[in-house]
């Protein structure tokens, strides 16, 4: 998912336009319009519902604890080689907010384009997963 645009809340917006002119550079922000998060139901349903299958991640997830944004962090960081496919899942199961979470912390640490272009991939999962909730969602929010 090589795109140029990012879609941010404007609270993330404003730590992007802190950024150097030159880390700015070629990089279009779309405000993210979509606020639709899920309820706490929907969130536990989709643990529930969660299965890992490859080995590597499930002893990750199973080491891991999240009490901070750095914990969530160190997750990621950890999860960058395993198959999209099962992160995809756990980005579902994690949800907007966390994913939200996440990338305004990601943001206060940019050093390269290569951070920005991570920060643009998560945007669009995060996109993606609000206007799914948008369509799908239970609530009638």
């Amino acid at each position: 998912m090589a795109s140029s645009i990012l879609y941010l809340r404007p609270q993330e917006k404003k730590i992007f336009e802190k950024l150097s002119g030159e880390l700015k550079e070629g990089w279009k922000v779309e405000e993210e319009t979509v606020d639709h998060e899920e309820r706490p139901e929907e969130l536990k349903m989709r643990q529930l519902m969660f299965r890992v299958s490859d080995p590597e991640v499930k002893k990750t997830l199973e080491s891991s604890t999240i009490e901070s944004a750095q914990d969530l962090e160190k997750i990621f960081n950890s999860l960058q080689n395993f198959p999209k496919v099962q992160m995809m899942e756990i980005f579902f199961t994690l949800g907007s907010k966390a994913l939200s979470a996440f990338l305004q912390g990601l943001l206060d640490q940019v050093k390269s384009d290569d951070d920005l272009q991570g920060i643009a991939e998560l945007s669009h999962v995060r996109h993606a997963l609000l206007k799914s909730n948008a369509q799908f969602s239970l609530s009638s929010t």
